[in-house]
């Protein structure tokens, strides 16, 4: 019991926390409706930027992982600050729920501040030279279908129409734009929005966010003792995680 104690709490870290949340209060349910805003954010300018370190070999490669490690790191610190939890990393993206009371103008906030703090970070010195990162991102608020499926571990999945919005909202913005959908525009004030794009509204340049924001990390959530979270963890992944060793490159 005490190693799979030492395994859960090694594991936590690598799971959002609505996972957690799941495993502990309803482990046998697959399927959950939530009321809560999704943010989308696409990152551009990580790609090119593993083109050139590419050429570099091994030393390359870490150098991708520290910059990408770095620049997720200030984000999410917004997004946590501002009542966000991460639901996926999708290559160069982050999928970002926000739930409970003002869940929309949270969201909005958040991705207004990881705009800004994308915006001051400017160019990214690298050994491969100057790298400049920014960011399109879709808002959008409803209903959201979560599954947690799989036998030999549990994969937390998004999906239904109001995800498929939420994608169509970040199609639609381009670098440097936040477009949210009519649900969210009718969550927040009216003086955040811009003009009409696509089937969203652009949100407005908004107020600079405070700098102690992006200091903030979420305590960790309770466990109980009887719960094993490494259900939550692909099998393949699960020592390599809790060893701490691996190769950067992957």
């Amino acid at each position: 019991m005490e190693v799979a104690l030492d395994r859960s709490a090694a594991l936590r870290p690598f799971l959002p926390r609505l996972t957690i949340k799941w495993i502990v209060e309803q482990p046998e349910q697959r399927v959950q409706a939530i009321d809560g805003t999704v943010v989308f954010v696409d990152i551009s300018g990580f790609t090119k930027m593993s083109e050139r370190l590419a050429r570099n070999g091994r030393i390359g490669a870490e150098e991708v992982t520290d910059v990408v490690g770095d620049v997720f790191s200030l984000l999410l610190a917004t997004a946590y600050a501002n009542g966000g939890g991460l639901i996926k990393f999708g290559g160069d993206a982050l999928l970002l729920f926000f739930s409970g009371p003002d869940h929309a103008p949270k969201a909005v906030r958040a991705a207004a501040g990881m705009r800004r703090t994308l915006s001051e970070l400017g160019g990214i010195d690298t050994s491969a030279g100057k790298v400049r990162l920014r960011m399109s991102v879709g808002v959008h608020s409803g209903l959201f279908h979560f599954f947690l499926v799989g036998e030999r571990h549990r994969e937390l999945i998004m999906t239904g129409a109001t995800a498929s919005t939420t994608v169509t909202m970040e199609g639609t913005a381009a670098a440097g734009e936040i477009v949210v959908s009519p649900d969210t525009a009718a969550l927040i004030n009216a003086d955040q929005l811009g003009a009409p794009k696509g089937d969203g509204i652009l949100l407005r340049r908004q107020s600079r966010i405070s700098v102690a924001l992006r200091a903030f990390e979420p305590p960790p959530q309770p466990v109980p003792a009887r719960i094993d979270l490494t259900i939550g963890i692909p099998i393949a992944l699960r020592d390599l995680l809790v060893s701490g060793t691996g190769d950067a490159a992957h």
